[in-house]
């Protein structure tokens, strides 16, 4: 609880006398991620310090979800899969062959 107070960074914060996970912190987008992913409705979040121990319990939050999947599925499309694509295609073969090639489509050259 103190941590809570005293640091602005820390990952928890105290509303109406009760901590919570902070909604911008990673730790947040992690567990929903892993929530979303496993189907789980939710988990207890561990805090501990040499002092103490706090479990928060975190409830799958089906609308923050919704917004971080679009966003992971943008970079996804536009930035991670056409690095793999690019990596893959042989230095002899022109991008649409190499697209054609992995539609299984077939390609007659002119």
């Amino acid at each position: 609880l103190e941590a809570c107070n005293q640091i602005k960074a820390f990952y928890c914060e105290v509303v109406n006398n009760k901590i919570h996970l902070k909604k911008s912190q990673d730790y947040y987008y992690q567990v929903q991620g892993a929530l979303a992913i496993t189907k789980v409705e939710w988990c207890d979040f561990v805090v501990w310090t040499t002092k103490d121990m706090h479990i928060k319990r975190i409830i799958f939050n089906q609308s923050f979800w919704n917004t971080c999947y679009l966003r992971l599925k943008t970079v996804y499309l536009s930035y991670i899969l056409l690095e793999i694509i690019y990596t893959m295609i042989p230095i002899d073969l022109e991008i649409i062959q190499y697209v054609h090639f992995l539609l299984n489509i077939e390609y007659n050259q002119p």
